[in-house]
């Protein structure tokens, strides 16, 4: 799916947590790991929402793993660069 071309708003982020198991989430130098088994999507969707209520960019899903946000340590880590 290209979010340049459809916004996803908080309920299609909820569905897309649905196809992880773990979400990064970078702002900056900081990055941040939840577990979606331990975490209502309910609770998580909004934290990956921009100022404009849609899904912060970069994102990816790879596999299982839901990468949000520019962290370059979390990036670097999660791909093995």
């Amino acid at each position: 799916m290209d979010a340049k071309r459809a916004a996803l708003g908080e309920p299609e982020v909820r569905e897309l947590l649905g196809r992880a198991r773990r979400v990064l989430v970078g702002r900056g130098r900081k990055g941040e790991e939840i577990s979606l088994k331990e975490a209502d999507p309910a609770e998580v969707a909004p934290r990956l929402l921009g100022r404009s209520g849609t899904l912060r960019a970069p994102a990816v899903l790879h596999g299982r793993t839901l990468l949000v946000g520019w962290c370059e340590p979390v990036w670097k880590e999660h791909f093995g660069a």
